[in-house]
């Protein structure tokens, strides 16, 4: 994601995101993808990024249990 920034651009990254159930852990144990856990977000990308939660859905009882929407822009700097 980093070659297609440069300083100051902003865009809304959208996730599915909630704590892995135990079929989550199965489904990554033989896939290797599944939903990103809470924080994951902040911790991949807030060195590179200022990161505002723009909205949190968590915790359902469907497939996909939760949803998370951020507004991210790139820290000043070189590109």
């Amino acid at each position: 994601m980093l070659p297609l920034t440069h300083a100051d651009s902003q865009f809304i990254l959208y996730v599915h995101q909630w704590p892995l159930r135990w079929y989550d852990r199965l489904i990554w144990a033989l896939f290797g993808f599944g939903p990103m856990q809470p924080g994951e977000v902040e911790a991949d990308f807030g060195p590179h990024f200022y990161i505002e939660k723009l909205m949190e859905n968590c915790c359902g009882s469907g497939f996909l249990a939760g949803e998370a929407a951020y507004l991210m822009a790139r820290k000043g700097g070189t590109a």
